[in-house]
């Protein structure tokens, strides 16, 4: 009979509304049987809410469920009380196992990798100043095989690589670095010849931590400079802020593309998502041809430097930006063409590449820019009209011909070292360039002489004079 008077209250009640409203929607994953009677129970002015006495649960939290007509209700929510981990299969020291525990109260079972213990026999471990935590670094250059830097060490997290703590590890073949690491130092990985993968733990989520930090050219000292037969990247899966596709690291959203590893296949296509082809990403690689979405806006530094197979690439005209050194060292690219829509490019673009023969820049730029087409085989560069300035060394040495029009505003002193072009002809007059160009004496001979539209002038006479 009571039974029958609490259901009839609760009928009553939800023809009124019910005042208690849950602060909690989330839909449970997994629910324990809740077949049992249900006599847990919760009373808002005369309605009186039942709830199971079998837990439901999610991954994070756990509660009782109402079994009366207010089914979004949870009773006694609360997180997880997890016990101790225990293995299900034993990790080793370079190899992952699996791992598990146990709520203590609704008997939820959480599983995770258990990472490798780590390979502490060829590593050296130096405790901080505040002896909070572990820096890591090659035993010596001799260790070989598979590194694994384990999460910690005499109970205290690894948290960061030395500064070209593996660099020259000349045998080993693969780097897995643990869950702690949280930086690198430059140059970790360089010159690392037989390593094919590297495993970027959790710690690891900033593009900025595989580029050298002391400048704006990284390749020189990035975190894997010179790893030829590196193969893969490998990034835990609940890394926040890396992703892998296709062995190359990206940022999380993959709008970033981080670095392509040296020895990928011979074409690549960039995804459509990505729009900054990041510093040194292609560096040193294997590619030959190479596919760029119209989604790319700017390609970094050293972006594609010393790609020796690179027979050719076109920038779609969404790219704005190209860095420093972007194509240095590319010695089997013959022709140029860089769109319109760059609005902005670094030194030595073309620096290096020892076959170009042909170059056409954007209109939007105004500068030839330091070394840009040093190391080239243009024999003759006709600087085109929208050009203004003129930095120092921006020509090859194999550049014979050069024509500047009477338009240009401002020729630095050093514009024409380390070449030695047997024709300059200068579309304007003689007193236009003796007011333009300053030479500082030295880098050609006093008597070398500009073709000017009224006669010529010497090197010599475009001295000034204190």
């Amino acid at each position: 009979m009571k039974l029958t008077k609490i259901f009839l209250v609760c009928a009553l009640f939800s023809l009124t509304g019910c005042s208690l409203i849950s602060n909690d929607k989330e839909t449970s994953q997994s629910s324990a049987n809740t077949s049992n009677p249900s006599v847990t129970t919760s009373s808002t002015g005369g309605h009186v809410h039942t709830f199971s006495n079998e837990w439901s649960y999610n991954s994070q939290q756990h509660w009782r469920a109402a079994t009366c007509e207010h089914t979004d209700l949870k009773n006694s929510l609360e997180g997880h009380k997890f016990g101790e981990w225990k293995y299900s299969l034993a990790p080793t020291e370079t190899e992952e196992g699996t791992k598990y525990r146990v709520c203590s109260v609704c008997g939820y079972i959480e599983h995770a990798v258990a990472h490798p213990t780590g390979t502490v026999s060829k590593l050296k471990f130096t405790l901080s100043n505040d002896g909070k935590y572990y820096s890591v670094e090659a035993l010596n250059k001799d260790i070989s095989g598979a590194i694994v830097i384990p999460d910690y060490y005499e109970d205290l997290p690894v948290k960061k690589v030395v500064t070209g703590g593996f660099s020259h590890c000349t045998e080993v073949t693969s780097i897995y670095i643990g869950d702690n690491i949280t930086s690198f130092g430059d140059y970790n990985f360089g010159n690392m010849t037989k390593l094919l993968t590297a495993r970027i733990g959790n710690g690891i989520t900033s593009s900025l931590s595989f580029i050298d930090h002391r400048n704006d050219y990284p390749f020189v000292g990035g975190s894997f400079h010179n790893c030829p037969s590196l193969a893969s990247f490998e990034v835990d899966s609940k890394n926040t802020g890396l992703s892998v596709i296709n062995g190359a690291l990206y940022t999380k959203d993959q709008k970033r593309l981080i670095l392509v590893p040296a020895a990928t296949n011979l074409t690549f296509t960039v995804p459509s998502t990505v729009n900054i082809i990041g510093p040194a990403a292609f560096a040193y690689t294997n590619i030959s041809n190479v596919t760029i979405p119209t989604s790319v806006t700017e390609v970094g530094n050293y972006g594609f430097a010393y790609c020796t197979k690179l027979e050719a690439v076109t920038l779609p005209h969404s790219v704005t930006k190209i860095g420093s050194c972007a194509f240095e060292g590319c010695e089997k690219i013959t022709e140029f063409v860089m769109p319109d829509s760059v609005t902005q490019y670094g030194n030595q673009v073309f620096n290096c590449c020892g076959s170009l023969t042909s170059l056409t820049l954007s209109n939007q730029v105004d500068t030839l820019t330091p070394a840009l087409m040093q190391g080239t085989k243009i024999e003759t560069f006709e600087v085109p009209l929208f050009i203004k300035h003129i930095k120092g060394c921006p020509f090859s040495e194999n550049t014979m011909t050069i024509i500047i029009h009477a338009g240009i505003e401002t020729i630095a002193h050093d514009a024409f070292n380390l070449i030695h072009p047997t024709n300059i002809q200068f579309l304007g007059t003689r007193d236009q360039w003796k007011a333009l160009f300053h030479w500082e004496g030295y880098n050609h001979d006093a008597d070398d002489v500009v073709h000017c539209s009224d006669g010529d002038v010497t090197f010599q006479e475009t001295v000034v004079v204190s």
